[in-house]
């Protein structure tokens, strides 16, 4: 499958990580930790190395193609270094037993300096931390525990998108079932626009068997804003300088408010706030002449709500 795979730099403090992927040269890869968008590249014979902020041990990154959750690769654990745990471990210190008897303590350096050799090491199971991620060995090792995966809600005016993230525990890359009249697949996100029962079903392309979550959508959908009214006008009125063409509107509002002057114009020009509840807004050049000032809140096509006011220019 051309999936994209972190393949390297996925260890704390590390400032770049490599994705490998079957697609087109040309191809965005993008890194996300979550939601977050970490960094993206393109893709050049099957390799893009992606530059991200620094990582941080622990946190779980996973490569898409174009868009999250797309063509999504393996998440990944953030180690601690770059070389992967192993479970052998240096002593730190090692007890030295002299000819004439005396037991002394050396560090591991101290041991190797006096000796040539590094102290023997030791295998400690639990040092080998269970990282998911393309090393066939790392997942051969969680291949035996239970398959776990998060869902995030991400809910916007009028959809839900559902996104499967830290999947752990699973043998191979991740592919996921939306329903299952469905097949399974690596699309690892979905937008729902109406409110729904959902069951996902998650494995690794090299399992047989499966886990399921159940979430309920719900589409936020606020309800809309109350009908204007002429009350939301307060009051309306002119300025004129001296000696100038320009007149200005002026609309006691809280909400947002709109003149025109006929006939010197027929359009509706958007007022400027000047305080909580003040907005004015200018025509220029004005002739002198008998106009009519209209208000109205901000696209209130019912005439009954405008204010009007006549003014003489001379």
């Amino acid at each position: 499958m051309n999936l994209a795979t972190i393949t390297a730099g996925a260890y704390h403090g590390s400032g770049f990580v490599t994705v490998s992927c079957a697609q087109a040269n040309g191809t965005a890869i993008l890194i996300y930790r979550g939601t977050l968008l970490l960094g993206q590249g393109i893709l050049s014979a099957g390799s893009v190395v992606v530059a991200v902020p620094a990582l941080a041990k622990g946190d779980i990154i996973q490569a898409s193609v174009t868009e999250r959750g797309n063509a999504a690769g393996v998440p990944v654990v953030v180690t601690d270094s770059a070389n992967p745990p192993t479970g052998w471990q240096i002593p730190v210190t090692v007890q030295v037993t002299r000819q004439n008897g005396v037991i002394e303590t050396l560090t591991a350096s101290q041991y190797e300096a006096e000796f040539g050799v590094a102290p023997a090491k030791s295998y400690d199971p639990r040092l080998k931390t269970s990282v998911v991620g393309p090393d066939p060995e790392t997942i051969q090792q969680v291949a035996s525990t239970p398959i776990l995966f998060s869902l995030l809600i991400e809910m916007q005016v009028g959809q839900t998108v559902v996104t499967v993230s830290n999947v752990v525990g699973q043998t191979g890359n991740v592919l996921v079932r939306w329903a299952n009249t469905e097949t399974f697949g690596n699309t690892l996100s979905r937008t729902y626009t109406a409110t729904a029962t959902v069951t996902v079903d998650v494995k690794g392309d090299s399992d047989t068997a499966y886990v399921s979550k159940t979430v309920n959508i719900v589409i936020f959908n606020p309800p809309a804003p109350p009908s204007p009214t002429i009350s939301d006008i307060i009051a309306m009125s002119y300025s004129r300088s001296t000696g100038t063409d320009i007149l200005r509107g002026i609309i006691n509002s809280k909400k947002a408010c709109q003149c025109k002057l006929e006939p010197f114009t027929s359009v509706w020009k958007d007022m400027e706030f000047h305080a909580f509840d003040c907005q004015d807004v200018g025509f220029n050049p004005v002739p002198a002449g008998t106009y009519t000032l209209y208000g109205r809140v901000a696209g209130d096509t019912n005439s009954a709500n405008w204010r009007t006011l006549t003014i003489v220019k001379p």
